[in-house]
Formats: structure tokens, C-alpha cells, sequence
């Protein structure tokens, strides 16, 4: 268990890192948590409730789908309108919380089948 990212956790992480202002980085880790959160399961959205968003035992898992959906949102920023990136014109698709993200937080387990 650990705890909620903050900007000061990335440094070494995201290369893009440093082209993003200090507000505008922690508004993307604000978000991408408070989506993480609306994602979880109701007994961790519960614990939030009860104990504060700073508060509770953050999964690993968790924190790293922080950090992805804040990467998420920073490229939706600075993507054009036809979804691209940059002068060599790197098309990228954004979703509101992408497959990946969704599976940090409820991961998929295998079911028991009787063949």
C-alpha cells in the first residue's frame, strides 16, 4: 500500500514531466486521481468517504492508473485537433479512462469453467 502521487513523485518517471508547470501537473494528478476514485470499487470509494482522500491506503495498482490517466490527460492537452502530437505528427487516441487505466483499477480475473 502507498499513497496518491504528487508532482514531486515524477521527476524521474515521466519525461514529459518537465514541460508541464507545477500548477498544471498537479491539477492532471488531481484529476486523474479524483477518476481513479470513480472508477474503484465502492469499498475503497467508501474508505475515501470515511477517511479523507489523503488518508486511506492507496493500492499500488491504484497510484500507477493515477499516473497513467494523468499522462491521459496531458496528451489529450496537447494533442490537435486531429489528435496529433508534435511537428512529426504522432496521432494518439484518447479515452476518458483507456483499457489500461481500467484494468490497474479492477483488473480482470479469470473465471472458473467446467469444459
Amino acid at each position: 500500500m502507498g499513497s496518491w502521487l504528487t508532482p514531486s513523485d515524477l521527476s524521474d518517471e515521466w519525461a514529459d514531466v518537465g514541460r508541464i508547470d507545477f500548477p498544471m501537473l498537479k491539477r492532471f494528478l488531481d484529476v486523474a486521481r479524483d477518476q481513479v476514485i470513480a472508477y474503484a470499487p465502492r469499498r475503497f470509494r467508501q474508505q475515501v468517504e470515511e477517511h479523507g482522500i489523503l488518508d486511506v491506503d492507496v493500492p499500488e495498482s491504484y497510484a500507477l492508473a493515477q499516473f497513467r490517466q494523468a499522462q491521459n490527460l496531458y496528451r489529450a492537452s496537447v494533442a490537435d485537433t486531429d489528435g496529433q502530437i508534435g511537428d512529426e505528427g504522432f496521432a494518439i487516441t484518447v479515452y476518458p479512462l483507456d483499457w489500461h487505466v481500467k484494468n490497474l483499477i479492477r483488473p480482470r480475473r479469470g473465471a472458473p469453467s467446467v469444459r
